[in-house]
């Protein structure tokens, strides 16, 4: 095994791949590893976010929230702790593009799909349940990154605040009414335009009944067997 070039893997050029590896393993350890079983382990992460443990959440505007908590008394070789800081400056080296070296790809891609002038076609699921989608703090914008959900990047005050009122109102006849106004909105300003529909055709014996027609096995319990 020969002395590694470097210490970062995205700055290796060519050489023994073996002594690139293992270096780049030591010095540069993650949150998280994947084991010789293919398992994914805590390495400076106290543990990993999962829903069981309450640091993954699945937030009510559709966005994910993870948790990581930094292993105690985790620090780099002089002693230094290492803190939520260090992952902020790797994060922003990665985003960084006078940095290519060290720049995801993903960043890069999320951002072309936001300002490149033209249509976008996608397959995204319309209805009252991702109405709150379509909300501007939902738009990709550098600020948050290009993650956002509103892939149209539509922004309406007007329009937010029928959305706001439709996600806060609990009488169905009055959200039903609040719905018209945004369905009339969309159709007028045409935010989004749908184009298909997918049909999702499902096989059922002749003798299974009391199965629901539009999600076959949300009432399976109900299912019986004609005799």
């Amino acid at each position: 095994m020969a002395e590694p070039a470097t210490l970062h893997r995205a700055l290796f050029r060519g050489g023994v791949t073996q002594a690139q590896d293992v270096s780049d393993y030591f010095v540069n350890s993650g949150l998280t590893a994947v084991d010789s079983q293919r398992a994914r382990r805590a390495i400076l992460a106290e543990s990993i976010p999962s829903i069981e443990n309450g640091l993954w959440r699945l937030l009510p505007d559709g966005r994910i929230e993870l948790i990581w908590k930094i292993k105690p008394g985790a620090a780099w070789h002089d002693g230094t702790p290492f803190t939520a800081n260090d992952l902020t400056f790797t994060l922003t080296v990665a985003h960084d593009k006078e940095f290519p070296e060290f720049r995801t790809a993903t960043f890069d891609a999320l951002e072309y799909r936001t300002t490149h002038p033209s249509f976008e076609v996608m397959r995204h699921p319309q209805g009252p349940s991702n109405i709150e989608k379509l909300h501007s703090n939902q738009a990709p914008m550098p600020s948050n990154r290009f993650v956002g959900l509103n892939r149209a990047g539509y922004q309406n005050p007007e329009f937010d605040a029928l959305i706001d009122s439709h996600m806060a109102t609990i009488p169905l006849e009055t959200r039903m009414q609040v719905l018209g106004q945004i369905v009339h909105h969309m159709t007028d300003q045409l935010n989004v335009m749908g184009l298909f529909y997918d049909l999702r055709p499902t096989r059922v014996g002749s003798q299974v009944q009391n199965m629901a027609a539009n999600n076959p096995t949300l009432n399976v319990h109900e299912w019986d067997l004609a005799r």
